[in-house]
């Protein structure tokens, strides 16, 4: 491995690089280089790419904020993309990458703000368009008065989501002469002038003064918004801070030429290195017990730990070897004792904020309802399992298995997509050498107990806060946190708690112990494709169907592109009786999470080891899917198909998963008002789909118990069965017939005569139909769940087509394509409608359609179905103004986008995959479609629209799916000749039964054995 060298004779860089450590099986070439400006730039030459990458990540993020402009860091980075000097159009950016098949995207975090995109020609002018961002933004008044709105309604979105309100309560935990107490996400109130009555409101739910706003000057005439943009563009967006990282197909001196023209002349103002004068959590900020009150339904206790920053402790990782241990699940483990005593259902481990001065490191156990009054004896255990870590030296045979894994894991690394390889690079290089940059995460240093043994000292009591989160809390929740409005109580940890764990000892004859070795560890790394006949290289190889029965299909590929010892297997166990009726929904779930629950000991030890596996309950029966390693997969799936015939389906997990479960379905109730508008439309339109209130309604009936699962389980789920199975990776068909007479021997089931046919509903031509979501409609069961302090509302419209077939089904995805950015454009950037804006193409079950999505906090539902319909209104003109130029980039984008190669098994697998359960077959679906597309005229485009989409048309079918917030009033009732109006459930169940379905999709190639 090469050092950094002199700059290269012909280039701009002051200093090179090429020595990486990298996966063997990575095909791509690596450079390292650091501009005049000291801004510094890997290069990635993919020559088999099908899109270019960029990313810029910028050393700052809400961590320096100004106190009197929460929020302002986040803001910028959504002004970067609205216009700059050189490219002063707003959606010029947006527009010039959609036309490409491209995409694009950035975040803000603690301490880093980082930009991403993607597109598929290579050409230079994109990445000069995306430097003018840290050379000359605009941001102009218009835009930074009209974009405040997205900033308040992306923070809107997650004012009821209990992982940011959580979050945040952790930062106003930390103390105020720290950063990280910081309110990062920002909104109306926080980015304009305060009223002082707002701040006192403010201010009066933290008597602790850690998030203060007291002393925040006015915004003024003389000092705007704006004006602060560009003083923190200016203080902030310096050269020296800021990591390039570029992917394309071209080779690296082409990809160096194309950065140091476009990137050389970002300012350099020596900026330096983030330091904070404070620790976040002092002494007097520790030792703390919170008291919280969730949103949903949920019950968790975490203790958690501030730490010095793991990241200058890369190499010898003494926090992965701790967190293993605490986090694992097999006989012996906290978890394992904790569930024996019918307290927790899951555990985890590990950090979960690293940053450059301190990490917080937790244990965070769910709750059953045993538990959450246990809470006291709980806490025993875990400091028990740490003192017992503590009392023995580390192990190395523990760390070796540990750091064995984890090369293994780097070994066979699958390629990471362009957009997420270039967005993770740039953010690594601001704390890692070029060198490691792609295999620090994986690779540990030789094994050195003493990292550990420090961090285990940290790991006490002393240094200790505990959260606990559940609705019993509410009584003693008086305090009220600032910025997502979180109910909680906090308190001082008794002394006399402290000293009792302080002295607890790990007694041999307690039931914790260190796991065994791991033996799923594999071993052999051979690959099947090796001694099969060569693939030819331009020879298409899809999925053959290699066994046909009465009792199974079984369709097969074997791998050799990816060249990886790693198999897929996906297996639909059709069981109509599953989804006969609620009550059957109920069961089957609550046998699949006991099923997997009762696994957990055993199956751990394989998602260590990289081989994972899940059984769940779908819509035609149960299924079942294992992913990874294929060595010792055959032994996991005999292992899992045992227990669905035999699980032992203990009496006393029963009533903690079937708490699970209905907990399930009551926060579903809680999900975001646009998910509920989804699954409104769905609900209509699947004909054989019931309600989630019918599943929550048996859930709570005395019949759901624990004889009814069992009997259930044992005697009807699997009398009758048919298997449609689907073996992808590093497996002959021999092996794969293997694997399904394991499944067939061991579950023993008679075969299944006939199949479920499952179907969409056809709406009517020339009819619109409204359904409508508030408050006010709802049944008292549904009711009593919702969240009634849910601000947002939103809308989907959906367009029904017919059936998926060709060339509509090209023309739909083509016309998703033309509006996507000028939908978005509009929607959000102009009239800032919502955070949440969506178009595209919608097929399900064999039907087409087209949708489009809004949530909002600002306007109803009514406005937004009004809004989107002016935006459709607009596409004839649109469409009938593009130019040929125009329409043929647009062509060309989605052209690519069909062609684009799988990067990973695991996508090439579940593309295979989607064909498989209603037998649709169309393996090679993106390549028929792009036989199509590249014959596609606009002209066809424009007809098609007409006759499906615009609002004129007598072939026209909309659905329009509401969902009013509860401080939003029910408008009147929508009227017209073709207007439907539904409110509430039952009507809409009515007017459903008023539908005739579509026929069910028909397979594109024979189902016979091949």
């Amino acid at each position: 491995m090469e050092g950094a060298a002199k700059a290269m004779e012909g280039f701009l860089a002051v200093e090179t690089s090429e020595g990486f450590w990298k996966p063997d099986l990575d095909p791509r070439a690596y450079r390292w280089l650091r501009l005049e400006n000291k801004l510094e730039v890997v290069l990635i030459s993919d020559p088999n790419a099908d899109k270019a990458a960029a990313a810029m990540d910028v050393n700052v993020g809400h961590a320096s904020d100004p106190e009197a402009l929460p929020g302002l860091a986040h803001f910028l980075e959504h002004m970067l993309f609205l216009g700059t000097e050189k490219y002063p159009d707003e959606g010029y950016y947006q527009a010039y990458l959609q036309e490409r098949g491209g995409s694009s995207n950035a975040y803000t975090d603690f301490e880093h703000t980082n930009f991403f995109f993607d597109f598929h020609p290579v050409a230079p002018q994109a990445l000069d368009i995306f430097a003018q961002f840290f050379l000359c933004p605009l941001f102009t008044e218009s835009m930074t008065a009209r974009e405040l709105n997205a900033v308040d309604s992306e923070n809107s979105k997650n004012l009821q989501n209990d992982a940011w309100r959580l979050q945040q309560l952790y930062r106003w935990a930390a103390s105020s002469e720290h950063p990280f107490h910081k309110f990062g996400t920002g909104n109306l109130a926080t980015l304009t002038d305060v009223p002082a009555s707002f701040v006192a409101a403010k201010l009066s739910v933290a008597p602790d003064g850690s998030v203060s706003l007291a002393v925040r000057p006015r915004l003024t005439p003389a000092y705007t918004l704006r004006d602060a943009l560009f003083a923190f563009h200016k203080e902030h967006y310096s050269a020296n801070t800021m990591k390039l990282a570029v992917l394309g197909r071209e080779p690296l001196d082409t990809l160096q030429r194309w950065a140091e023209a476009r990137f050389s002349a970002v300012p350099n103002r020596d900026r330096p290195p983030l330091c904070w004068p404070a620790e976040p959590y002092p002494h007097s900020r520790l030792r703390r017990r919170f008291e919280v009150v969730p949103v949903r339904e949920m019950r968790s206790l975490t203790v958690a730990w501030p730490l010095p920053s793991l990241r200058p402790l890369y190499r010898t990782k003494p926090h992965r070897y701790i967190s293993h241990l605490l986090g694992h699940e097999s006989a012996g483990s906290l978890l394992s004792l904790l569930k024996s005593k019918g307290w927790v259902d899951t555990l985890c481990a590990g950090e979960f904020h690293d940053s450059s001065d301190f990490a917080l490191f937790e244990v965070q156990v769910e709750l059953t309802e045993l538990g959450e009054a246990a809470v006291d004896e709980i806490m025993p255990y875990v400091f028990e399992y740490i003192q017992m870590l503590r009392s023995q030296p580390p192990s190395k045979w523990i760390h070796d298995e540990v750091a064995g894994l984890s090369e293994m894991g780097f070994r066979f690394k699958d390629l990471d997509d362009p957009i997420s390889a270039v967005s993770v690079i740039s953010s690594d290089m601001q704390h890692y050498p070029p060198a490691e940059l792609l295999s620090f995460r994986y690779l540990f240093a030789e094994f050195n107990p003493q990292p550990i043994v420090e961090m285990l000292s940290l790991l006490t009591p002393e240094r200790a806060s505990t959260v606990f989160v559940s609705k019993a809390t509410e009584p003693r929740a008086t305090l009220t946190e600032p910025w997502y409005g979180t109910k909680f109580h906090v308190e001082p940890i008794a002394q006399s708690t402290l000293d009792k764990w302080s002295a607890i000892k790990h007694s041999p004859s307690s039931p914790l112990s260190l796991p065994a070795p791991n033996p799923f560890v594999p071993t052999d790394f051979s690959l099947v494709c090796d001694r099969l006949p060569p693939v030819g290289k331009d020879e298409v190889v899809l999925p053959r169907l290699v066994l046909k029965t009465p009792f199974c299909k079984l369709w097969h590929k074997t791998d050799s592109t990816f060249r990886r010892p790693k198999s897929n297997l996906y297996m639909d166990v059709v069981a109509p009786i599953a989804y006969e009726r609620p009550s059957n929904v109920c069961l089957t779930r609550i046998f699949t999470k006991l099923l997997e629950d009762e696994l957990t000991e055993y199956a751990y030890d394989a998602a260590c080891a990289s081989l994972d596996y899940s059984v769940y309950n779908c819509s035609t029966g149960l299924r079942v899917m294992l992913s990874g390693y294929s060595h010792k997969m055959p032994v996991l799936l005999e292992k899992v198909i045992g227990k669905m015939v035999n699980a032992q389906l203990d009496e006393e997990r029963f009533h903690a998963i079937k708490d699970v479960v209905h907990r399930e379905y009551c926060n579903f109730f809680k999900e975001q008002p646009y998910q509920h508008a989804m699954y409104m439309a769905s609900q209509l339109l699947e004909e054989s789909r019931w309600h989630i209130l019918e599943y929550l309604s048996f859930s709570m009936r005395d019949e759901c118990n624990y004889a009814a699962v069992c009997d259930f389980a044992r005697t009807q789920l699997l009398k009758q069965v048919h298997l449609k199975v689907l073996l992808h990776g590093n497996a002959d068909a021999d092996q794969a017939r293997a694997f399904v007479e394991t499944a067939q021997r061991t579950l023993g089931s008679a075969e299944l005569h006939q199949l479920p046919s499952l179907r969409l509903l056809q709406l009517r031509e020339g009819e619109e139909v409204i359904l409508r979501q508030h408050p006010s409609l709802l049944e008292e069961l549904q009711a009593k769940h919702s969240n009634d302090q849910e601000v947002n509302s939103a809308t989907e419209v959906y367009l029904q087509v017919g059936v998926d077939e060709r060339p509509n089904s090209v023309l739909v995805e083509m016309a998703a394509q033309v509006i996507s950015k000028p939908c978005y454009h509009q929607l959000r950037t102009i009239e800032q409608l919502g955070y949440i804006v969506f178009s595209g193409p919608r097929s399900d079950l064999g039907v087409l359609g087209l949708r489009l999505l809004v949530q909002s906090s600002t306007y109803d539902a009514a406005h937004l179905d009004h809004r989107m319909e002016g935006f459709l209104s607009t596409v004839p003109a649109m469409l009938n103004e593009m130019s040929d130029e125009e329409f043929t980039n647009h062509r060309q984008a989605l052209l690519d986008l069909k062609l684009e190669k799988p990067k990973k098994l695991r996508q090439e697998s579940s593309r295979y995959w989607s064909e498989i359960p209603y037998e649709t077959l169309d393996f090679a679906r993106d390549v028929n479609d792009a036989r199509v597309l590249q014959n596609l005229e606009k002209e066809q485009l424009i007809e098609f629209w007409m006759k499906y989409f615009d609002a004129a048309s007598p072939r026209r079918r909309k659905l329009s799916s509401q969902v009013f917030a509860a401080s939003r009033a029910l408008p009147p009732r929508p009227t017209g000749s073709n207007i439907i109006c539904l409110d509430g459930r039952a009507a809409a169940a009515a007017f459903k039964k008023t539908l005739v379905a579509f026929p069910a999709p028909m397979p594109v190639t024979s189902v016979e054995v091949n």
